[in-house]
């Protein structure tokens, strides 16, 4: 259970003066995708949470492979994620442009996730 946030900007759904829950496979598909937006250190509370996209996406020939990996294992690391059901990554690397796809199975059903992350 989470408090809900708007898809399109992430900021608390407050629509009509009203907090919303999320529960269920909702609640672990908005956390997966927090956690997967969530740059390394980026959080001022918490420095150790986030992917370390500088370290490994967006540098000077990133190694693919490893990237590839450690994204998968942070996805199944997150609560509620049981499998990996889909999973499709690509890298504009001049223009730092992480594309991400995927399906991953919760305890409660599919949860889909497609964006991309980017260093501006």
């Amino acid at each position: 259970m989470d408090l809900a946030l708007k898809e399109e900007t992430n900021d608390l759904d407050i629509s009509g003066g009203d907090l919303y829950i999320v529960e269920n496979n909702d609640a672990v598909a908005q956390h997966v995708k927090q956690r997967v937006k969530t740059f390394l250190a980026e959080w001022f509370l918490d420095e150790q949470r986030g992917y370390p996209y500088f370290d490994l996406v967006f540098q000077k020939n990133p190694d693919f492979v490893a990237i590839d990996a450690t994204m998968k294992q942070y996805i199944l690391d997150s609560p509620g994620v049981v499998e990996l059901v889909a999973f499709e990554l690509t890298l504009d690397s001049p223009n730092r442009i992480l594309s991400l796809s995927f399906q991953a199975r919760s305890l409660d059903g599919i949860i889909e996730f497609s964006d991309t992350i980017g260093v501006i």
